[in-house]
């Protein structure tokens, strides 16, 4: 199996790196597929040896070839997460493939399989995508979000059948709809507009009853940020004071998320994270959280271990 995991970690790395473009020209006049790529600093067209994935990220050491400006570690991270998930989803979902050898194979099984492959690829792209640009923005755009149900729809249908899709709108019905209740229950002030629209497709391709994983874990993994961000914002005099503690990622990170607030988006998703003290006079502030790539999380989660987690969950609890 290890040829195909290295062709498709590669695939990842290439894929990846288009997604950057998209990310970063999203909801600009530029164009995504034929503007040449350039640095956003000096606006220098980069040349082939610029744009290999990662590689050139550790070659350059992190700064432009042409003005030495930083480079941003988003690109690095997005090419190596774009792979990993890549090759988790052929292995974990598609492992048979590696079976299928000549000189007999069922060249449909075959042909459907890498249809069925291929589609849950592009889901889980569309998803990077979400996730990174709602992190940067605050927005879940929703041309993206239309792309994603497509997408999901299609794959389902590949995968398995009218029923699958029957299963996929059930999970529908009680995701997006639990999240449409708590959006217009709150005016919008615990979810964004965004997260209903994305639980859509997220439910279609999971389905019943797996979607409760994806709900636990989308849920669980914003409230532990959310801790850490309290934390931060508790002990961040501590941690300045501390050498260079407070520029570590997780806490350069926290310390970007704390900032935000007193941003108010219009169509964002986010947590709000309550911090201040009764003693305090001043009033408290509400973090904005960024949901999108929680629930993103949580489809991936549930796409590639949710039946096994489920399974654990009600045996556990006795459900």
């Amino acid at each position: 199996m290890t040829p195909f995991i290295l062709i498709v970690a590669l695939l990842g790395l290439i894929i990846g790196s288009f997604l950057n473009v998209v990310i970063a020209r999203l909801g600009t006049k530029e164009g995504i597929v034929w503007s040449r790529s350039h640095c956003p600093h000096c606006q220098h067209t980069l040349g082939f040896w610029d744009l290999i994935p990662l590689l050139s990220f550790l070659a350059l050491r992190g700064r432009c070839r042409y003005c030495h400006a930083p480079i941003s570690w988003q690109y690095p991270l997005v090419e190596l997460t774009t792979a990993i998930l890549f090759v988790l989803v052929f292995v974990v979902r598609y492992g048979s493939l590696s079976d299928l050898r000549p000189p007999t194979p069922d060249l449909s099984a075959l042909s459907l399989e890498l249809l069925a492959l291929s589609l849950e690829l592009g889901f889980v792209a569309i998803l990077i995508v979400i996730s990174f640009y709602d992190a940067r923005t605050l927005l879940i755009p929703d041309s993206l979000v239309g792309v994603a149900v497509v997408s999901a729809i299609v794959s389902v249908l590949v995968r398995g059948g009218l029923s699958a899709l029957t299963s996929g709108l059930l999970a529908t019905v009680i995701f997006a709809g639990f999240f449409a209740l708590l959006f217009f229950v709150s005016r919008g002030k615990w979810l964004g507009g965004g997260d209903v629209k994305l639980a859509v497709p997220i439910a279609i391709i999971v389905g019943w009853p797996t979607i409760f994983v994806t709900f636990l874990v989308s849920f669980w993994s914003g409230a532990v940020l959310g801790i850490l961000i309290l934390f931060y914002r508790k002990y961040s005099i501590f941690l300045t004071s501390v050498g260079n503690l407070d520029k570590l990622p997780l806490l350069s990170f926290l310390r970007k998320q704390e900032s935000r607030g007193n941003v108010t988006p219009s169509r964002s998703t986010w947590i709000p994270v309550a911090s201040g003290d009764r003693n305090d006079n001043r009033s408290a502030v509400s973090h904005e959280i960024p949901f999108g790539p929680f629930l993103a999380l949580g489809a991936v989660v549930s796409m590639l271990w949710g039946g096994a987690l489920l399974h654990w969950y009600v045996t556990i609890f006795g459900i």
